[in-house]
């Protein structure tokens, strides 16, 4: 829940100063001055959630708040879209273009009892520093007007409308690299408390803040008969972040849709399954399936699904994967274009002239020994 200034200043003098030393290490500059009015729905279900990994574990903070502006409820749904700012990030526009969206996307939290939060969204000078520098990149790369959801009006002003989330100059900060093996500077943090008529001049503290994220777990060779060189990549990495500890957990999981692969439901089946539960890496970095091959698959095999007794896997979500437009997705340019490659025992037939689908209903029918006149 955003405290306002009425809810901060019925806070008692200790809570208020470890909030405000929270902040301090947080490397928030907040402004304590007004009502709070992020657009977000649902306040009252928020958590603070620590985070994990990925791109937005070294901007400064460790907790975000979730549901988040566009009502994610957790970090997997939250990087899911961000991914679609990939090719926005490494073109450079602004320093502080991943700040500003990890704050938005993962806005900053802090817990100062069981049922209390502070959620800051990011400052609308901060929005619209990062809006003059990147809307015309954005346009280039998407292929679209800056997004209406990033409409800087809807967020705060600073020392006027509420505490809200910037680095003191967003000039000075740098573009994080996507792989985290480095130390993080945070930027010095200038914090003003919450002023009263007794109050002596606005005193202003500073710190600066040396991080080192723990770095990712490096790429590794695929090694499963189901992924051969012919989906496109050799590379995965593990743990990942469905869960999957160790290929051989992946592989598993994998087997247990054989039969969906000798159905050939679709030529990209393989490259699909094999990029859910085999992801691609790239210098360190995972990359999720395309949404676009996810699409293509997910018609005709979601009718072999069917047709097996079963439904469409609830976790096989296409919506909630990053669009190849991003440049940050693993998947064939054209899915339409690719076919099933060969897997030792599911689907190499050899010199087999019988098309599967006859060989089983043959083997359905002598098991069952009345065939129907068949």
């Amino acid at each position: 829940r955003c405290f306002n200034k009425s809810a901060i200043n019925k806070m008692s003098r200790s809570r208020t100063n470890a909030v405000l030393a929270a902040l301090l290490l947080c490397g928030a500059a907040i402004a304590q001055n007004g009502d709070v009015r992020p657009p977000v729905n649902n306040e009252d279900d928020r958590t603070c959630q620590p985070i994990a990994m990925g791109l937005c574990a070294s901007v400064g903070y460790s907790n975000a708040s979730f549901p988040n502006y566009r009502g994610h409820l957790n970090e997997l749904e939250a990087s899911a879209e961000l991914e679609d700012f990939i090719a926005l990030f490494q073109s450079g526009c602004s320093g502080a273009v991943v700040h500003f969206f990890c704050s938005f996307y993962f806005p900053f939290c802090a817990s100062t009892s069981p049922d209390e939060l502070v959620v800051l969204p990011p400052c609308r000078g901060f929005c619209q520093h990062v809006r003059d520098r990147c809307e015309p990149v954005f346009s280039r790369y998407q292929g679209v007007s800056w997004p209406e959801f990033l409409n800087c009006s809807a967020f705060p002003e600073i020392a006027e409308n509420g505490p809200c989330f910037t680095p003191p100059d967003p000039s000075e900060v740098t573009v994080p690299p996507i792989v985290f093996s480095f130390d993080v500077i945070l930027p010095t943090l200038v914090v003003e408390p919450p002023t009263t008529p007794q109050a002596t001049p606005t005193a202003v503290a500073t710190t600066t803040q040396t991080l080192t994220p723990t770095p990712p777990p490096a790429c590794q060779r695929v090694d499963t008969k189901y992924c051969p060189s012919a989906i496109g990549y050799t590379d995965t990495r593990f743990p990942t972040s469905r869960g999957q500890q160790t290929q051989l957990q992946a592989e598993t999981e994998l087997a247990s849709y054989e039969t969906l692969i000798r159905t050939e439901c679709s030529g990209a089946i393989v490259h699909f399954l094999c990029s859910y539960f085999f992801p691609e890496c790239v210098n360190g970095v995972v990359l999720e399936p395309c949404r676009e091959l996810c699409l293509h698959v997910r018609p005709g095999c979601r009718a072999a699904v069917q047709q097996l007794n079963s439904t469409w896997p609830a976790e096989f979500a296409c919506e909630s994967l990053p669009s190849r437009t991003g440049g940050s997705c693993s998947g064939p340019a054209n899915p339409a274009a690719v076919s099933v490659p060969v897997i030792p025992g599911v689907t190499d037939r050899g010199d087999a002239t019988v098309p599967l689908t006859l060989t089983t209903l043959l083997l359905v029918c002598l098991a069952a020994v009345y065939c129907g006149g068949f």
